[in-house]
């Protein structure tokens, strides 16, 4: 458990600590101490196996990243900062799982496979929020809308590919 306990960590602090630096660029001192208490607490409540934590995380970070979007913070900063959590929200169920299992057989392989997969997604993500920043493109909204469906469509398929690949 030590792996996804360790990579759970660094994305927690990744998380709270690229939106905290940025919010504390933009002079929001009080929001940045804000943002790097919840982390601690996140990272407190994954010890003492707090499950529900990990989403209202997951939305606190996703919260507060929209509304510096709002502020005028680098999107690439709250772009990082969202992956993170995410990657960390997915930690958190899977640790809490693992813990549950009991004993589990090669462990280790288990967890790496796992991180395997969300690191996948994770740069897919990464990629694709970058290529945003990239290409400017004006589209109406109904357009916006359907390629959000089909974008979710397709992710759906891949993880249900990636699932039955470690069956």
């Amino acid at each position: 458990m030590a792996l996804c306990r360790n990579v759970f960590f660094v994305c927690t602090v990744l998380a709270a600590g690229v939106l905290a630096i940025a919010y504390a660029s933009k002079g929001l001192w009080a929001w940045g101490f804000v943002i790097a208490a919840f982390g601690l607490f996140w990272l407190y409540s994954q010890r003492l196996q707090w499950g529900w934590i990990a989403s209202f995380g997951l939305t606190f970070f996703v919260a507060v990243a929209a509304r510096g979007a709002f502020l005028g913070i680098p999107f690439a900063w709250l772009l990082i900062s969202v992956v993170a959590a995410l990657l960390a929200w997915d930690l958190d169920f899977f640790l809490h799982r693992l813990k549950k299992a009991g004993r589990v057989e090669k462990e280790y392989d288990l967890q790496w496979r796992h991180l395997k997969r969300l690191m996948i997604i994770a740069s897919l993500g990464l990629i694709l929020g970058s290529a945003h920043l990239a290409i400017k493109l004006n589209l109406h909204l109904g357009w916006v809308l359907l390629l959000g469906l089909i974008s979710l469509f397709g992710l759906s398929r891949l993880i249900a590919l990636l699932g039955r690949e470690s069956d």
